[in-house]
């Protein structure tokens, strides 16, 4: 089976892990030491869907608009390394992972030049937490934000949260923290920015849609952390667009894809290729649009993921850069079972005899809700489509071509399918998003069983909790509400002027922030 995908454009997933698989330059990051000023030219492939961090896109790309003027309360540096950011230190109070504490930097002031204080942080906060289009906040559930000290602040959670530092980092955009101005006009918050990040967006020299203009905030704490005089995004609607951008010298940052990677090694760009996690099917017995009620059934759920023939998948349609995958994680992540790697091999004729174990000899109609600006998540998507067709499973796919749509349709469940691309997440965002019944959320099942062992590895700690969540992980295999396809990559190209690249394993987002003239 040859199945490629025929787009140039990039490669787009949600939060993003990976492993870096190729690089045209040494190492896997370059040093951000350098010299300072100019102009920064990135190309995206994706517009902002809004400027409001709280309701902010994470996708690779439209990941790049808020940290630039948003500084959070834990940055999340290589490796997942986690340093200080708005916040110098935090750490869990008492036992059971439920009570967790911040210590604020002093002397920090907005891009407005009011003062970063613990009651403007809660409010930030309190308003991002609450807001019913975050699509970050309701894995955190029920939360009480106060200020407990000059400069402290704690959050009390309603259920046990082993992740909080990753919550609060710059990759959710969750502790983005806002300024009163901009809580005061949310209507302002789509379209102008309002943080205390290194930068501010340049309104009058910013053409929506077309490109996206950056200033250095002049009262920003770590003034050389600034290493531009300017940055600016342009969009543009391929990577073969982005790439010509680059060879021309009009460009210093772009996304690529796998189709534009040769022609960048030929032009002496730097590369970069991260393996991202993996690209699938989230399924749901509680959403509306046919096909809920059958998925209720295990053996129906068992019976899709035998269909899917993952190795051709990944080896024809991704040019050899994906990964068949039947499991949440990817290889060389705790989360991931070697034990497990076997689950669920192609096997059509078990599949029908499954579905017509439980009743549907016939097969069934669903419809899926696709992500059409993410090409391996929507392309993938239509490949198990087309195997589940084999198995006299019908599926309609319902494309969505905007983040805003997607997160939209998916937050109000309104298909019982669902295209996905996920990366490296902790355990925790993982059960919250594909495991267990989430306010908020529809996707996932209701198993006790499940339930107990992801609740009691939350309030646990080491091997314990390692223990507990492998066991979580079998159960979740063989329960089967989400039917992993392949991993796939990830491309960053930029041009010699840059220096400071920094993807890895569990951090391949590349930042702006610590880019610099090389």
């Amino acid at each position: 089976m040859n199945r490629r995908i025929s787009r140039t454009t990039t490669l787009l997933t949600g939060v993003l892990c990976a492993a870096l698989t190729a690089t045209a330059c040494s190492g896997t990051s370059d040093s951000p030491k350098g010299k300072s000023g100019g102009t920064l030219n990135v190309v995206s492939l994706t517009p902002p869907s809004t400027f409001n961090p709280a309701r902010a896109g994470i996708t690779v790309g439209e990941n790049w608009y808020t940290p630039l003027a948003y500084d959070s309360l834990i940055h999340r540096g290589p490796n997942s390394k986690y340093e200080p950011g708005l916040a110098t230190s935090w750490k869990y109070v008492g036992k059971g992972n439920r009570e967790f504490q911040l210590t604020l930097r002093p002397g920090v002031k907005f891009a407005d030049g009011t003062p970063v204080t613990t009651d403007a942080v809660v409010k930030s906060l309190r308003y991002t937490f609450a807001d019913p289009n975050s699509p970050q906040a309701p894995a955190i559930g029920k939360v009480t934000v106060e200020a407990t000290g000059k400069r402290t602040v704690t959050l009390k959670l309603a259920q046990p949260n082993p992740e909080m530092p990753y919550q609060l980092s710059s990759t959710t955009h969750l502790s983005s923290v806002i300024s009163a101005k901009g809580l005061a006009n949310k209507k302002a918050l789509g379209h102008e920015t309002f943080g205390a990040g290194p930068y501010v967006l340049d309104e009058k020299a910013t053409v929506s849609g077309d490109h996206y203009t950056y200033t250095p905030n002049p009262n920003y704490y770590n003034k050389s952390a600034i290493r531009y005089d300017k940055v600016v995004i342009k969009v543009v609607s391929s990577a073969n667009a982005a790439l010509s951008l680059l060879k021309t010298g009009a460009a210093d940052v772009a996304q690529g894809d796998i189709n534009t990677l040769d022609s960048a090694k030929s032009a002496n760009l730097k590369t970069y290729s991260t393996l991202v996690a993996e690209t699938g099917i989230q399924l749901s017995g509680r959403a509306k649009g046919a096909g809920a009620k059958p998925l209720r059934n295990k053996l129906v759920r068992q019976a899709l993921n035998y269909a899917v023939d993952r190795k051709a998948i990944a080896e024809g349609m991704l040019h050899g850069t994906g990964k068949p995958v039947n499991q949440l994680g990817t290889p060389g992540t705790p989360e991931y079972l070697e034990a497990e790697a076997d689950r669920y091999a192609f096997d059509p004729k078990k599949a029908k005899s499954l579905l017509a174990k439980a009743g549907y000899p016939n097969g069934f109609s669903a419809t899926l809700l696709s992500f059409t600006a993410n090409p391996p998540t929507s392309d993938v998507a239509q490949a198990v489509i087309s195997d589940w067709a084999k198995i006299g499973v019908k599926v309609r796919a319902v494309n969505a071509s905007d983040s805003a749509r997607y997160s939209r349709e998916y937050l109000g469940a309104a298909h019982p399918m669902v295209s996905y691309g996920w990366g490296y997440i902790p355990f925790f965002l993982y059960a919250k998003n594909f495991y267990l019944p989430t306010p908020g959320l529809k996707y996932g099942g209701e198993d006790a069983k499940l339930m107990s062992l992801v609740k009691r590895g939350d309030a646990a700690t080491g091997a314990e909790q390692r223990a507990l969540r492998d066991q979580a992980t079998r159960r979740a295999v063989e329960l089967s509400w989400i039917v992993p396809v392949t991993s796939f990559s990830v491309f960053y190209y930029t041009s010699p002027k840059v220096k400071g690249v920094k993807v890895d394993l569990k951090r391949p987002l590349l930042d702006l922030t610590e880019l610099s003239p090389a």
